[in-house]
């Protein structure tokens, strides 16, 4: 697991007036796969001794585009002071969007089910139609 890279890195050219690169990073659904080293994963200990690992695939891309573009900017215009960061807005909690979540996840689970026991019902009256030959 620890061969596995948390980004690659493509640089297609880079010079003095233009720097041209793709990020791959590592976006795999699984922690386990993710080095621990804060860019797509990021772990610390909780207040009972425990370890808890925090996925942050986006906010890694976007960390791994800004390390080469700092290191870019640093190395043409040294000069330059660059601080990036990133934040997403708004981040208020909403009761209402909380509860329509709850909501909406029990209907895919609660849905489905009553549906299933109907089909008992339903096979049960063809099967006696069948069997007193009322079609």
């Amino acid at each position: 697991m620890n061969a596995l890279p948390d980004g690659v890195y493509t640089i297609k050219k880079a010079s003095a007036s233009e720097l041209n690169y793709n990020i791959k990073v590592n976006d795999n659904k699984y922690w386990q796969y993710h080095k621990n080293n804060g860019l797509t994963k990021i772990s610390f200990k909780a207040s009972d001794d425990q370890d808890i690992e925090v996925l942050r695939v986006v906010e890694g891309n976007i960390e791994s585009a800004s390390l080469i573009n700092k290191a870019y900017i640093k190395n043409n215009f040294p000069d330059t002071t660059v601080t990036s960061g990133i934040g997403f807005y708004p981040y208020t909690f909403s009761d209402k969007q909380f509860k329509e979540g709850i909501t909406n996840k029990m209907a895919i689970l609660v849905l489905p089910l009553c549906l299933c026991q109907l089909f008992p019902l339903f096979l049960y009256k063809l099967v006696r139609e069948k069997e007193s030959k009322h079609l």
